[in-house]
Order: C-alpha cells, then structure tokens, then sequence
C-alpha cells in the first residue's frame, strides 16, 4: 500500500513541476503579444483601497510601448537598466564586459568594476543601502545628470508621500520643480535649473520648435503651465503625447523630430532618449551621464545633501 501511494506522490509532483515549467515559458511566449491585463500589484493595490475605507476600483488602459514616447518610458526605468527595451533579458555585451574585468581580477583588484547591465554591482549596493523614504536618493537615482550640471532638467517620478519633502531638500540648491502630475499614490515633476533651461528654450532652432508645437509665448512660467496641462491631458488619455517634453528636457532638436518624424522607429542608438543622429557623440554623453550618477550615488552614500552636491557643479 506505502509504495504505491509513494509512486502516485512522485508522479504529481513531477507532473506539477513540469505543468509548472511548461506554463511559465508559455507565459512569456503568449504576453510577448498580449497586454498582462491583471497583475497581482493590480490586486494588491485594490486590498489597500478597501483597508482605506475606499471604494474599490480597477482603471487602466493597456498602451503598445511603440506608441508611449520615450521620455516616458525611460522616466520609468530611470533608475534600472536603460538598455532593457533593446535586448531579450540579458544584456550579453555588459554581462561580456564584466566577465572580462572579471578575469583580470588577480592583475588590478582594485580596477574590477564587475558591471552588470548599464549599472555596475559597486553602485547596485550602494543603491540598495540607500534610504527610499527619501527623496535625496530618488533625486540622486533619477537625476544626477541634472544634479551635475549635464543636463538643464530631468523627470523625476516619486511616491506622492515623499513630494512634500522637495522643498526642504532643494531650498539654496540652484535648482527650482514643477509638479506635473499627482495621483493618488504618484507625484511627477520636471526638475530644473532655471537659467539654463531658460537659455535653452530661447535657442533659435528649439525656439521655433515650441512654437510648432503651439507655444506663442516662450516665457518659462507659461511654457510650464501649458505643458503641464498638455501632460496631465495624455496620462488622461484625452490628448496625444506633448512632444515638447524632449525639449523640456534638454534633448537635441534633431531627436526630438528624428522620433516624431519616425514614429519612434528607426533610431539609430537608445539610451537616455532614442538617437537620430550624432550617435557617438550622445553614446559618450550617456556614458557621462552614468559616471554622474555613480558620484552622486557615492557622495549621497558618505553623507553630502543633494543641495551641497548641486552647489559644487552650479
């Protein structure tokens, strides 16, 4: 009797792990080209609705990412890997890179920088040690080019509860916010320095730029307010994306048209935004970009504020 009813166990468990390996590969496969219309967050988050005496709700609009411009998608994945869109998982010539460094271990201990994917494994800890209730790591994570004097503005996406913290943190820093959009758990700003977004703004080919896109008057506290308008309209899904917001962001004027010429297609290198030109030149600003972070990442770590960091590239 013991040994068939071991025999049967074994078989279901075996059946089990395979039904279970089977359906995970067939997953994968099958959300390749279908929308994930349920995700367990989506549950979670309605759990926490009821526990707040709310009603319970489960609104969202599947987009193809074909179709979300750049700004927004790099804005999401701002603080992970900024090459995960163009590869299957595994960004084989990183992971090539850190291998090689890797093996020269033993000649330069002290140079082996181990990357994995665009952020090496030195910064990934330091980031995991940092403190996410506040918002100087998120400042630091998201926009250290900004921060470093690099760029004239960058996006920062934050949970709504740590939004009121941004005015002490970056009060004498040299660099102002604007809050784009707030929900009930998310708060989004365009964070900048003023003078040189302002100069930008006022460059002849970007100048004509925003008028295209319907700004008369390039005064930057009505460019803002008309922007933001524009951006809470397409998160609403009642207007097309606002273009300008490569332009608000510092973006070249020949990527911003390369992308709407292009309908997002055809670039010609993805980082920080998608490229049309100039390629080596943006790859070596991108490669900036990240060295920016991972000082900033380092000085947050020892304990300097976003506002002395700011101070020293203003």
């Amino acid at each position: 009797m013991v040994a068939p009813l071991v025999k049967r166990i074994w078989i279901w468990c075996r059946n089990l792990l395979i039904f279970l390996f089977v359906s995970s590969i067939l997953a994968v496969v099958v959300y390749k080209f279908v929308p994930v219309y349920y995700t367990s967050l989506m549950f979670i988050r309605m759990y926490e609705q009821h526990q707040d005496g709310k009603k319970m709700k489960l609104d969202h609009t599947w987009v193809p990412i074909s179709k979300i411009a750049q700004p927004l998608v790099q804005a999401v994945i701002a603080s992970e890997d900024n090459l995960f869109m163009e590869h299957n998982g595994f960004d084989v010539e990183q992971i090539q890179k850190a291998r090689a460094e890797a093996d020269t271990y033993e000649l330069d201990i002290t140079n082996r920088k181990a990357k994995e994917s665009k952020v090496s494994q030195e910064v990934y800890e330091m980031i995991t040690r940092l403190d996410r209730e506040r918002i100087e790591t998120h400042l630091v994570v998201q926009c250290a080019p900004m921060i470093s004097g690099m760029k004239v503005s960058n996006l920062l996406n934050v949970e709504k509860k740590l939004a009121p913290q941004m005015k002490q943190v970056l009060e004498r820093s040299g660099i102002s916010y604007y809050l784009l959009l707030e929900s009930e758990d998310k708060a989004t700003f365009l964070v900048y320095r003023e003078d040189g977004l302002k100069a930008y703004l006022m460059q002849d080919r970007v100048c004509q730029s925003m008028k295209s896109f319907g700004y008369e008057s390039l005064d930057l506290s009505d460019v803002l307010s008309r922007f933001q308008k524009r951006y809470a309209d397409c998160m609403e899904q009642i207007a097309e994306f606002p273009h300008e917001m490569g332009l608000l962001l510092g973006y070249p004027v020949e990527d911003v048209e390369g992308f709407i010429e292009n309908k997002g297609h055809n670039y010609l290198y993805a980082g920080y935004w998608k490229v049309y030109g100039h390629v080596e030149e943006k790859k070596a600003l991108f490669n900036r970009y990240e060295e920016a972070r991972k000082v900033l990442i380092q000085l947050l770590a020892s304990g300097r504020s976003v506002s002395e960091m700011a101070s020293c590239y203003a």
